[in-house]
């Protein structure tokens, strides 16, 4: 909240305060519910009595844009005076004369492409964990001790991939335990899945290209695809993971396969090592990627998990893409 008084204005510096604060709420920019800064705060930041601060939301609490909660301090009110006289607050006001802003043609794409076949399965929400169980405290513990002295270095740019001594780890980590064949400079760091996806669609893929999807399937890894104009073309799955004989047959020159062989989302299926091996062949005859998603292969009871497809591949075709998130929590 960035508010200014005017000490040689003719308005009183509580009835300056007390505007800003309204014409902040009124347009939006404090979400309802917002907590403020507490009055002592916000007047050592204004350089003023606190008395003056509280007079303006004592103001603000009569008019019915605050609300005071006890031991907590003063939120926004969830119901403004304003939702009484207008009554479709949420709409924007009257629009100005002139050219109606619109999405660029690759924005209209994505937003004619929003159902697909197999988005009929988007209604379930899988993969909720139990929070609770989580032990915030000892991780609170080992972040403290980490942070008292870390290395200065962290603070500098590494680069786009990464930072490199922790690619040398990754690169370490996926070989012993998904025995994915690659050196750290073949590692590139990024926020989750979908982000490198979305990297990954965008530098191989054109308007227009056709790419493999399983169906049923995550659909948070269509997103990137559309954004990069790709079609997207359904393939069923059966028990040995995705139907390649079907995939064939209705796009054979498919420029990409997105695939999860470990442990199919969501029916559990693994894929068999002679579809894999069937799924690399054909790929490496017919110039196409295969983007393997490995979302939580960690998870076993027992046993070892089952090594990435990427570790098969001869003909550099896989990219492999996967998350810590899952792991860490």
């Amino acid at each position: 909240m960035i508010l200014s008084v005017d000490r040689a204005g003719s308005l009183a510096l509580q009835t300056q305060i007390y505007q800003q604060i309204r014409e902040i709420i009124v347009s939006g920019a404090a979400r309802r519910g917002t907590k403020l800064p507490a009055t002592r705060t916000l007047a050592h930041a204004l350089n003023c009595s606190r008395n003056t601060v509280i007079a303006a939301f004592r103001q603000l609490l009569a008019e019915g844009y605050l609300e005071s909660r006890a031991g907590s301090g003063s939120f926004v009110a969830q119901v403004l005076p304003e939702d009484y006289s207008r009554p479709h607050w949420f709409e924007k006001g009257p629009s100005r004369p002139g050219r109606r802003m619109e999405l660029s043609e690759r924005g209209q794409s994505i937003r004619q492409q929003a159902w697909s076949p197999c988005d009929r399965y988007s209604a379930f929400i899988p993969n909720l964990p139990d929070v609770l169980e989580f032990p915030f405290e000892l991780w609170q513990r080992l972040h403290g001790s980490i942070w008292r002295e870390p290395p200065r270095n962290l603070a500098l740019h590494h680069g786009a991939a990464g930072l490199a001594s922790l690619r040398e780890m990754v690169a370490d980590y996926l070989r012993v335990s998904r025995k994915v064949a690659c050196q750290p400079e073949q590692v590139i760091i990024t926020t989750g899945t979908q982000h490198g996806l979305d990297l990954t669609a965008r530098l191989l893929l054109d308007p227009g290209d056709r790419v493999w999807v399983e169906d049923p399937g995550y659909t948070g890894l269509r997103g990137p695809l559309r954004s990069a104009g790709a079609e997207l073309v359904p393939v069923p799955v059966d028990a040995e993971g995705l139907c390649l004989p079907v995939a064939r047959e209705v796009a054979p020159g498919a420029k990409m396969a997105v695939v999860t062989p470990s442990r199919q989302f969501p029916l559990g299926a693994v894929m068999s090592l002679a579809r894999r091996t069937a799924l690399l062949d054909f790929a490496a005859a017919n110039s196409m990627w295969i983007v393997e998603d490995d979302y939580d292969s960690e998870f076993r009871y027992a046993g070892s998990p089952i090594s990435a497809l990427q570790g098969l591949d001869s003909g550099t075709r896989v990219i492999y893409i996967g998350t810590f998130s899952k792991t860490l929590f």
